[in-house]
Order: structure tokens, then sequence, then C-alpha cells
């Protein structure tokens, strides 16, 4: 399924036990945002989930937290705006 230009597939890793798969959209590597911004193409939800819904929640909120998000990106350039950004008010000066 498609969730905010993202793709998850959810599969069953031993009977019982599911995760999801997230990729982006458009096949570039996800970015996630730790020391080193370590590049990966592909991100697996963990621990195990009882229920395949439950693995999709898991993707959803890695995605919403901003798990993926290009660090100190701006909008328009293919990165999130950074906090600094996002709280300033227009035409605010920095």
């Amino acid at each position: 399924m498609e969730y905010k230009q993202f793709i998850v597939k959810v599969f069953e890793q031993q009977p019982g036990k599911w995760r999801a798969r997230v990729k982006r959209l458009d096949g570039k590597p996800l970015m996630v945002a730790r020391r080193g911004k370590a590049k990966i193409d592909e991100f697996i939800t963990s621990p195990d989930s009882a229920t395949p819904n439950g693995a999709l929640l898991k993707a959803f909120a890695a995605i919403d937290a901003g798990a993926f998000s290009r660090p100190g990106g701006a909008a328009g350039k293919g990165g999130t705006p950074s906090a600094e950004n996002r709280l300033r008010a227009p035409g605010a000066r920095r």
C-alpha cells in the first residue's frame, strides 16, 4: 500500500509474527536520522506484531515520526523542512 510517498508491505515473518517493509515510492534509498546518516534501501519493522494491522501501524508510526526524513533538508529540495524552518513565522528573520 502507498502511504505518504512510501510503499508499505506487510508480511508474516513466522506464523503469528508480522512485520512491515517500508521503501520509498520513488525508489531512492531511505535516509535514517542517526549518526553518520546511514543510507538503507528498506526498513523492516521490529519487534514482531501479532497481527498484520499491528505491523502496518508500526510502519505508519515510523513514517509519521519522520524516521526517514533528511535532517536539515528544506521543502522543495527533496527533504523535510527543519524544525527551525517549520516553526519560524512567515516573514520573520533568523
